[in-house]
């Protein structure tokens, strides 16, 4: 009997014993499982933040390209080409100031027309 009294508090302490190292092994994987947690979160922001400058890169590309490419290409490289440039960008500024001169005498014109044409009915 003394046998089996001892053997009952060695199961008991044994059991005891275990349910202290599986609250410890919880406790360690909730911890574990809250820090993959947060790892991820903060994994899908720096992706989320990496596409984004991505595209800042492409965007900031693009505009470089865009301001180089044309003073690379248009550029003359004599001065009789930059002269004649000068001289048909005077020309177009000349012939667009005509024509803007000339639809708003004619618009003038249709107005006045409209006004006496409405006046007359009235």
């Amino acid at each position: 009997m003394v046998a089996l009294k001892s053997k009952i508090s060695l199961l008991e302490a044994q059991l005891v014993s275990e349910r202290e190292r599986t609250k410890r092994l919880q406790e360690e994987r909730d911890e574990a499982v809250r820090a993959t947690a947060q790892a991820v979160n903060e994994s899908e922001g720096i992706k989320s933040e990496n596409r984004a400058l991505k595209v800042e890169i492409a965007n900031l590309r693009k505009q470089f390209q865009d301001t180089t490419k044309p003073a690379q290409t248009q550029k003359p490289t004599t001065a009789r080409e930059r002269i004649k440039e000068r001289v048909e960008t005077e020309r177009k500024k000349h012939h667009a100031q005509k024509r803007r001169g000339q639809r708003d005498a004619e618009g003038d014109r249709s107005f006045i027309q409209v006004f006496t044409s409405t006046s007359k009915l009235i």
